[in-house]
């Protein structure tokens, strides 16, 4: 996809360009020799909106000494897909649909935006903004998570933030099985990390996955023992649903929500009447899960 049409469909769905110093970095870009220092301080401090006053300029330059140079900056560690990464500027619906455009004619485009997240860091990842780190892992995940880019998201796990951990550890799972990578992520201290990593195992065909599951049945964390149970259910282990269904009678209202949303996830159709009960518990974080369920599996 030419640039310039990566930048008409970026601009057409903006939140709005008022905050975004637009203005006076178009003016910048057309007189670029006397405003390096801003220039400078826009791709370290806002490098979105520099993107974008960068992809317009492209679109408007006749000059081709100058739209070389506009296109050397927007190519120089992926600075034209930032704007992708930034909430501030594209509703994520917003964000998807420019995904899809782009994906038929840059088919390493999730590499792409992983390169672009980590650039300018040193290889140090707590330096990155945990909003923009958890904008690139959903735009990679829509793209479906290839093999390629393990080296990527390992990198990731070294980030402070539980949620990009946990969002690593689901795509990492998603994207090759490895007992040794599996094993590593279930020793993980965050207990998040470790349920994401046996969810992302719940569709794999690899005949060791049951054994994973069944080790993490002693994992401490109820979330993990759910999961693993869901996962041993979804490859029609009969005591994994019976279990699920004795922990729905726990006396600990935690515990029963965890069961319900277990149960719901399996979607067996003999768990129904269990569902339509639990949507009676007394707990409301019992009977809001269950019900939720029962909804979505309601026939059209």
């Amino acid at each position: 996809m030419r640039m310039e049409r990566f930048g008409e469909l970026i601009r057409s769905r903006l939140r709005s360009e008022e905050s975004t110093g637009l203005r006076s970095l178009d003016d910048a870009l057309r007189a670029a020799s006397g405003a390096a220092s801003l220039l400078r301080h826009a791709r370290e401090e806002m490098p979105a909106a520099l993107a974008l006053a960068a992809l317009h300029a492209l679109e408007t330059e006749s000059n081709p000494g100058r739209r070389h140079w506009l296109a050397t900056m927007l190519t120089e560690d992926n600075l034209w897909l930032e704007p992708l990464l930034n909430g501030d500027l594209l509703e994520e619906e917003a964000a998807a649909e420019v995904l899809q455009s782009l994906a038929a004619s840059e088919p390493h485009l999730d590499v792409m935006l992983l390169r672009r997240l980590l650039a300018g860091v040193g290889g140090n990842v707590a330096r990155l903004d945990e909003r923009r780190a958890l904008r690139a892992l959903a735009a990679v995940e829509k793209l479906g998570v290839q093999q390629r880019l393990l080296p990527l998201l390992a990198q990731l796990l070294r980030h402070p933030s539980p949620q990009v951990r946990s969002k690593v550890a689901l795509l990492m799972g998603r994207a090759n099985f490895s007992a040794t990578r599996i094993s590593t992520l279930l020793e993980a201290a965050d207990s998040r990390v470790r349920a994401n990593a046996l969810e992302a195992l719940w569709h794999s065909t690899e005949p060791a996955i049951a054994a994973v599951f069944r080790k993490a049945l002693d994992d401490p964390a109820v979330r993990v023992r759910v999961n693993a149970l869901v996962g041993l259910a979804l490859m029609q282990d009969d005591a994994a649903l019976r279990e699920l269904e004795r922990l729905t009678q726990a006396e600990d209202p935690g515990l029963r929500a965890a069961a319900a949303w277990g149960v719901g996830r399996v979607g067996h159709p003999d768990m129904q009447p269990l569902l339509k009960r639990l949507a009676e518990d007394p707990d409301p974080g019992v009977s809001r899960i269950a019900s939720r369920w029962l909804a979505s599996q309601a026939p059209a």
